[in-house]
């Protein structure tokens, strides 16, 4: 092997590496994001519990849920 066609193949797998560990680093951090709780019991009234529900535009709807 020629010195030109060792640095074409040092610079490919040197750009395999970084391209490899920009993605599992992007991986990493998008699957340690928190969750966002869609729903959140917020209050009490009478024998039922207010709960706040987050749609995905994040707009907040408020419901009664009377328990079993």
């Amino acid at each position: 092997m020629d010195h030109r066609t060792d640095m074409i193949l040092r610079g490919v797998v040197s750009a395999i590496a970084i391209l490899g560990f920009m993605l599992i680093t992007f991986a990493i951090i998008e699957n340690n994001s928190e969750p966002i709780e869609k729903f959140q019991v917020v209050d009490k009234y009478k024998n039922c519990n207010v709960v706040r529900y987050t749609d995905p535009s994040n707009q907040w709807h408020y419901l009664l849920h009377c328990g079993l």
